[in-house]
């Protein structure tokens, strides 16, 4: 009892391996595909210029353009808040430092 054991000839196993191989590119470069449209969809709809620029911001942690920039719209209101504060206390400093300075010579001319 000899078993044979069928094998397909050599011309369908090329043609079989040569479409399997062409099904996964095919996959990939529609993974691929898609990837690149689903990106460029959320680039629109985050408000971002690139797919570069999204990505960096939302390394940085913000999901759309809009909350970036009211982020540094905030941030520097608050850096202009503080120049003026400072800025007061500095002349408060010196109307106090002249007013001491007035009393002190009030106080050699006695």
């Amino acid at each position: 009892m000899s078993y044979k054991v069928w094998i397909l000839p050599q011309y369908i196993m090329k043609k079989l391996v040569t479409f399997f191989l062409a099904g996964i590119v095919f996959i990939f470069i529609w993974h691929k595909t898609l990837l690149y449209f689903e990106q460029k969809a959320n680039v629109e709809k985050g408000g971002f210029s690139s797919i570069e620029e999204m990505n960096v911001l939302h390394r940085l942690g913000y999901a759309s353009r809009t909350e970036y920039d009211e982020e540094m719209a905030s941030i520097a209101e608050s850096e202009r808040i503080d120049g003026q504060e400072r800025f007061q206390e500095a002349e408060k400093r010196q109307a106090d430092e002249q007013r001491m300075a007035d009393a002190g010579q009030a106080l050699q001319d006695r």
